[in-house]
């Protein structure tokens, strides 16, 4: 019964070192900024970064062969939400799919 006891706790313990919650803080802004897809603002550098993205399908937890750079910032009348995408243009599918595990 001990034995099974310690087990239960380590096994707990490992799964809540693994199973930490991530974050990103977005950063305030006063003015808006242009909607144009062109992050050149100089606030957006001001932003925190989001960038340890893992795969979904088809290695889920894998690290992505193609890195993704996201940044958050709002103001009192709205969200923004930036993000460099550096997939190969050719291989992103273009018409409308079914969502994640659901493709055949």
């Amino acid at each position: 019964m001990k034995k099974i006891f310690s087990i239960i706790c380590f096994v707990l313990l490992v799964n809540s070192l693994i199973a930490q919650e991530k974050s990103l803080e977005a950063f305030k802004i006063n003015s808006p900024i242009k909607i144009d897809g062109i992050l050149d603002e100089p606030v957006w550098k001001q932003a925190a970064i989001a960038d340890s993205f893992i795969e979904n399908s088809p290695n889920y937890g894998a690290v992505p062969k193609h890195p993704t750079i996201v940044r958050i910032l709002y103001s009192d009348q709205a969200i923004y939400v930036g993000a460099y995408l550096y997939d190969d243009p050719k291989k992103i599918r273009k018409q409308l799919t079914a969502r994640d595990g659901e493709q055949r």
